[in-house]
């Protein structure tokens, strides 16, 4: 996940026996079409993202772009560089943070302002460090995040799979869900209805609730505890030992799975 494109102060300090004494610094808009494409892949973009689902059919994303130079105007230069390329894969629109080779170290650029897409479209972004917030998306989500959280509201039914490796998740969707989370995870599940749930932590605890239909839950906290808040008169709770309680209502044809490294596991059900 680590980017050969990202700020390099190393790099940036000297530039052909140079001493680079002059920076700018200035807004990032764009509209790309999103016709034809369910995706929109953003690549080799570091620091915190926020998307928003809109009726509407472009894809316009805002920033702040940076850059480096010799002089006043070399710095001016470069920050126009500071900007995503597009490219068209089948069902993915990928916008892609590229700039020059001899540029790598002087220029970047953050989406660190809200962006907004189509209600339909689904995002790919993986980033080093940042939060991703991401509402009212409902195509594909496919998150990560290597120090940072992850906030996902007003999912659709499509699947959903948030990666932080050094922060919390919050999640709530109607489709599948899968979470990977080194803090805390809290899941909200608008309607498994046969689909998938799996929630790892390491070491945090994990809050999901979700709708009282039929699914079974299996929970395997490793030293945590385990609390299911529902009536036993809508299914019922087997105490399968070394910490492990199944979960069972009606016939079972949902799958959830949780998995805690140490911390708690809390489960609510509630009437859809």
């Amino acid at each position: 996940m680590v980017s050969v494109k990202r700020w390099s102060w190393v790099a940036a300090l000297l530039l052909g026996g140079c001493v680079i004494q002059f920076s700018a610094q200035g807004d990032y808009e764009e509209i790309f079409g999103f016709d034809g494409f369910s995706v929109v892949r953003i690549v080799d973009v570091d620091g915190d993202i926020n998307l928003r689902g809109m009726e509407t059919k472009e894809v316009k994303l805002r920033g702040t772009g940076f850059a480096m130079g010799r002089t006043e105007e070399d710095a001016r230069r470069n920050l126009r560089l500071a900007r995503l390329d597009m490219t068209p894969d089948l069902t993915d629109l990928i916008l892609e943070f590229d700039p020059p080779r001899d540029k790598i170290g002087l220029v970047d650029l953050r989406l660190d302002r809200l962006g907004t897409l189509p209600l339909e479209a689904g995002v790919t972004v993986a980033v080093e460090a940042g939060d991703l917030v991401m509402e009212d998306l409902h195509g594909a989500l496919t998150l990560e995040t290597g120090k940072g959280d992850i906030s996902v509201t007003g999912g659709g039914t499509s699947t959903v799979s948030a990666v932080a490796y050094d922060g919390d998740v919050s999640v709530e969707a109607a489709g599948e869900i899968i979470v990977e989370s080194g803090g805390q995870a809290h899941v909200l599940a608008g309607g498994v209805d046969g689909r998938s749930l799996k929630v790892e932590t390491d070491g945090e605890s994990i809050h999901v609730e979700i709708p009282l239909q039929d699914f079974e839950i299996s929970c395997y906290p490793d030293g945590g505890n385990i609390e299911i808040e529902a009536s036993l008169e809508a299914g019922s709770a087997q105490e399968l030992g070394d910490g492990l309680i199944r979960y069972v209502r009606g016939d079972g044809d949902k799958k959830i799975e949780l998995r805690s490294n140490g911390g708690p596991i809390l489960v609510q059900l509630y009437q859809p």
